[in-house]
């Protein structure tokens, strides 16, 4: 079943995936040849789901023979799992540079990185998506590797999110009250995925700075449960396989 485009204030949902080049922005032939393949693969998964999307869909996008393809992967399996490691590759930088500042308060903390976190989601919107909904079609042990990171990138939010919760006037049990904060908020974040456009009423630093506040106000217990998509608009559902 093919996905819905979602749509915001008339716009399409659209934003297309850029895979990192190497260091000076160059890439020889064969690297040239294995990003087009990356990019393809992750719109066309993006666009109809892995399992509706062939090697041959993702061959004529990127104008190769399917030889050429199984040059760089051996599988449409491979293809997803280099696809969703890169996704986690590209996080854990942007995790990892709010956890080493040490200047933040906890509260700015957890600002901070819901701020990142949404800038993240904004730019890397097909990996995202991708990674987030895609990775169960992995085989083992790529699935169970993946699943592991994915536990790691929760107890990492989980760990700033905590300190901020403690401070609750009434609260029960900082563990699984910080766990539930965090699974919502990261869900609440992912998603941004599956709605935004450039084009929207708020910029992506408006954006980011909205779920900041509202990532704050959660895990404080004062947060409007409502949330900033409220203020921006509603997106239609985008079906996935």
């Amino acid at each position: 079943m093919a996905r819905v485009r979602g749509e915001i204030g008339g716009y399409s949902v659209r934003n297309r995936v850029r895979l990192p080049n190497s260091v000076d922005g160059s890439v020889s032939s064969g690297r040239g040849s294995r990003l087009r393949i990356l990019e393809a693969a992750t719109h066309l998964f993006y666009e109809k789901g892995f399992s509706a999307t062939s090697v041959r869909d993702i061959t004529l996008a990127c104008n190769l023979t399917q030889a050429a393809l199984y040059v760089h992967f051996d599988s449409k399996d491979a293809l997803l799992r280099e696809i969703v490691q890169r996704l986690h590759d590209l996080l854990d930088d942007c995790l990892s540079g709010v956890e080493a500042d040490t200047s933040l308060d906890p509260e700015e903390k957890v600002v901070r990185l819901a701020e990142a976190f949404v800038v993240f989601v904004t730019e890397h919107q097909e990996l995202t998506s991708v990674a987030g909904h895609d990775w169960r079609h992995l085989s083992e042990p790529s699935r169970s590797t993946i699943s592991a990171i994915r536990v790691d990138v929760m107890k990492r939010f989980e760990s700033i999110v905590r300190p901020v919760v403690q401070k609750r006037p009434a609260v029960r049990s900082a563990a699984n009250e910080s766990r539930v904060t965090t699974v919502a908020a990261l869900d609440m974040m992912n998603g941004i995925a599956e709605w935004y456009t450039p084009q929207g009423r708020m910029s992506q630093q408006q954006l980011a700075a909205a779920y900041g506040h509202f990532v704050l106000g959660m895990a404080k217990g004062t947060g409007n449960a409502r949330g900033p998509r409220s203020r921006i608009g509603t997106a239609s559902t985008k079906k996935r396989n």
